[in-house]
């Protein structure tokens, strides 16, 4: 795991990144925020 630390640093920050707004935007309990955000300008953002 030690030399692929340098390799995967960046990499694995921008993965935890998007993972955790993943996370914001589809929690259990927000599961009608999600579809209101699905229709929204904020989500072509997202895409794009």
């Amino acid at each position: 795991a030690r030399y692929n630390k340098k390799k995967r640093g960046p990499y694995k920050e921008a993965i935890r990144q998007a993972q955790s707004e993943a996370r914001s935007q589809m929690t259990p309990n927000s599961t009608n925020d999600v579809l209101k955000v699905c229709g929204s300008p904020r989500e072509v953002n997202v895409l794009s």
